[in-house]
């Protein structure tokens, strides 16, 4: 099946501190999958036909809540995605389209 990969893994592990800080560690782990309907291994001189080869996505983010143990406060957070700034292939429809690139965000 196109885009459809056998295996998919997303692992979470968190901490809460009752101050108000919230620690969470995310790893997201997907298959190889085929990228066409005749499931072609090889990639086309195009990009758009082969195998997209598995890949696995380290994630963080940090929250802190100004208020402490009031869950409606303001809070402030910090978000990492794909930590270790990996090269990934995520889609053949358009030509090799790779992953997400290293990003942090912040408010």
């Amino acid at each position: 099946m196109i885009y459809s990969p056998e295996q998919l893994l997303n692992f979470n592990i968190g901490y809460s501190h009752p101050k108000g800080i919230d620690l969470l560690v995310e790893y997201v782990y997907v298959g190889k999958q085929f990228a066409d309907d005749l499931n072609t291994v090889a990639p086309s001189s195009n990009g758009q036909r082969g195998l997209i080869p598995n890949y696995g996505v380290w994630n963080a983010t940090v929250n802190y809540r100004i208020g402490g143990t009031d869950r409606f406060a303001p809070t402030l957070f910090v978000t990492t995605k794909n930590l270790r700034d990996d090269t990934f292939i995520v889609d053949r429809r358009r030509g090799v389209m790779p992953g997400i690139p290293r990003l942090v965000q912040g408010a």
